[in-house]
Parts: structure tokens; C-alpha cells; sequence
């Protein structure tokens, strides 16, 4: 590799719209290889973007076929797939795989609907063959007084009585019992 051997820059320069000459892409040859840099000619990784405008800074991912999915890939060692963040344009969602050998550890669908072990939430948080834990570490305190301070309250519509750090809110009965 010819640039990183010399450790030296190629720049692709750009004239903006008031006919300024700015420096569009940066390849940059380090010691490790060759980094890419946009915005910048120093980059620091494999792909460096930088703005200075106060606007927001993305990446696009298109894909003009309908309903296609975008995927976001992260590779092992071995040169395969390990895990990904897709969003699958048909359903509008967006799933997150550690392990794509298994099933989506997290799904967000089109109504912002979340869905831990399921791809088919139907409540803002589901949770599908899993259990929640929540744990709180005091190390001077006996195990009463840490339960103490995980509780579980209901609010009654005229204020939460508990200090505890789960609430669940209940709507108020007037009368019968809560469908």
C-alpha cells in the first residue's frame, strides 16, 4: 500500500457554491492502513466524519427499490456477520440483533412500540419469555432496608403515596372491578 507506506495524505478537494476551495475527502495513510476522512484531513478511525456547521451531522442509507431493508453490519474476525441494527422500510421498524444467528433482541415498530424477545409488540414496552430485574447496591446496608428501596406502588389518582423507584399507574374505579 503505496499511501500508507509514505504515511501521507490525498485530499479531494471541492469548490463550494461561493467558489471556495475546500477539502471534500481526505485519504490519510497511517502505520495501521488507510483511514477516510470527510470534513476532516486527519482522520482518526477507518471513517471520520466532522462538521463545524451547527446543523445536525448523518449518514444516509438509501435504497430507491420499495420496501427494502437497511442494514447496519458489524463483522467478527472471521469475516462474517455477527450483528445488526436493520430498519425494515415495509414494516417501519427498526430491529437490534448482538447475535443475527438469533432472533431480534429489541424491535421498535412504527408506533414506537417496543418489543424485547418479540418483533410484534403491542404495548410501549413487551417483553416476551424474559423477566425484568432490578437490582440496588448498598453495600452498608442490611437486605431489609435495600428491598426497601425498590418498591412497587399503585397511584390512586390523588397522589403517589410510596417513595420507591417503580410506579405503576392504575386508573381510578369508581365502582366494579378493573377489566
Amino acid at each position: 500500500n503505496a499511501l500508507s507506506a509514505v504515511r501521507g495524505s490525498l485530499d479531494l478537494k471541492v469548490k463550494s457554491t461561493s467558489g471556495t476551495l475546500l477539502t471534500g475527502m481526505t485519504l490519510y495513510g497511517t502505520s495501521s492502513g488507510i483511514n477516510v476522512g470527510i470534513g476532516t484531513d486527519t482522520p482518526q478511525q477507518k471513517l471520520h466524519i466532522k462538521s463545524t456547521t451547527s446543523a445536525p451531522t448523518g449518514i444516509i442509507i438509501e435504497n430507491t427499490n420499495n420496501a427494502q431493508s437497511l442494514d447496519l453490519d458489524f463483522w467478527n474476525n472471521a469475516g462474517a456477520v455477527q450483528g445488526r441494527i436493520r430498519y425494515s422500510e415495509g414494516a417501519g421498524a427498526l430491529s437490534f440483533s448482538p447475535n443475527t444467528g438469533t432472533p431480534d433482541a429489541m424491535y421498535i415498530n412504527y408506533s414506537n412500540n417496543v418489543g424485547i424477545g418479540i418483533t410484534t409488540p403491542d404495548a410501549k414496552l413487551h417483553i416476551d419469555d424474559g423477566a425484568i430485574k432490578i437490582r440496588n447496591t448498598v453495600s452498608s446496608q442490611t437486605a431489609t432496608e435495600v428491598r426497601r428501596n425498590i418498591n412497587i406502588a399503585s397511584y390512586d389518582g390523588g397522589g403517589a403515596t410510596s417513595t420507591g423507584k417503580l410506579i405503576i399507574e392504575t386508573p381510578v374505579m369508581t365502582t366494579g372491578a378493573m377489566a
